[in-house]
C-alpha cells in the first residue's frame, strides 16, 4: 500500500465538504480548513489569514471516506496520536465532519 494515493476527485470532495461543514459551524471563522491529501493519509489543517497554518489531524483514506481513522497532532509532542483520549473524541465516527468536529472541540 506504499504507492497508494487518494483519487483527486475523492480529494476535492473532501475539500469542498471540509468547506461546507466549517461554514455551517463556524460561519465567521476567521480560518479556513484545508484538506491536505497525501499517500493515504488526508492531513486536516487550519489555514489562518496571515497565512500561516496549524496542524490538525490526519484522517487514513482506506476506499471509504465514511469509515476513515483518526488521528489528533499533538502540538507539545509534534506527532499524531490515534489513541483518542482527546476532548471532543465523542464526535469520532469515521468522516471527515467528525473528525473537524472533534479537532474543533480539542483546538477551538
Amino acid at each position: 500500500m506504499s504507492d497508494y494515493f487518494i483519487p483527486l476527485m475523492v480529494h476535492g470532495d473532501l475539500q469542498y465538504r471540509a468547506d461546507a461543514f466549517v461554514t455551517d459551524i463556524v460561519p465567521t471563522a476567521p480560518w479556513r480548513i484545508i484538506v491536505d491529501a497525501r499517500g493515504k493519509f488526508i492531513y486536516v489543517r487550519r489555514l489562518m489569514k496571515d497565512g500561516s497554518n496549524q496542524n490538525l489531524g490526519r484522517l487514513v483514506y482506506n476506499g471509504d471516506t465514511e469509515n476513515m481513522p483518526f488521528a489528533i497532532f499533538r502540538n507539545r509532542t509534534g506527532k499524531y496520536d490515534s489513541k483518542g483520549d482527546f476532548s471532543g473524541a465523542q464526535y469520532l465516527d469515521g468522516t471527515l465532519e467528525g473528525a473537524i468536529r472533534a479537532i474543533l472541540e480539542s483546538y477551538p
